[in-house]
C-alpha cells in the first residue's frame, strides 16, 4: 500500500513523491511515473509532481507481475467477482454479458 504511517497512526497520505512511491514498490523512479501515468494519477503542479495513491493503487489491483521480471501487465482473464467490480455491476449481469458475448472459460469444471 502506498502512503505512510504517521506518529504510529493510521493516517495515510493522499499524494505521494514518485521517489516515495519507488522506494516502496521497489521499482526505478521512471517505472512509476510511467505506472502512475497510465492511471491517471499523476498531480502536476508548477514546482512538484505528486502520485495520487488511490488511483494508483486502484490501478495496480489489475496488474499482474512477471515472475523473474519487474513488468506488469494487465490481467487477461479474470474471475467473476473480479469483473464485477472492476465493471462496478452486479455477479449475475457480467455473467450474462460475458456469457453473451462469448467470453466464459471454464476452468476444472
Amino acid at each position: 500500500m502506498l502512503g505512510h504511517i504517521v506518529n504510529d497512526t493510521s493516517i495515510c497520505k493522499r499524494y505521494i513523491r514518485p521517489k516515495e512511491a519507488a522506494e516502496q514498490l521497489g521499482k526505478p523512479e521512471e517505472e512509476v511515473l510511467k505506472l502512475a501515468s497510465m492511471a491517471g494519477a499523476i498531480c502536476q503542479l508548477p514546482v512538484i509532481t505528486l502520485i495520487n495513491c488511490k488511483k494508483m493503487e486502484d490501478y495496480m489491483k489489475h496488474l499482474y507481475k512477471i515472475s523473474g521480471t519487474n513488468k506488469y501487465v494487465q490481467k487477461k482473464y479474470v474471475r467473476i467477482g473480479e469483473g464485477s467490480i472492476m465493471y462496478s455491476i452486479g455477479r449475475h449481469r457480467f455473467v450474462e454479458m460475458a456469457r453473451t458475448a462469448g467470453a466464459v472459460y471454464k476452468v476444472n469444471g
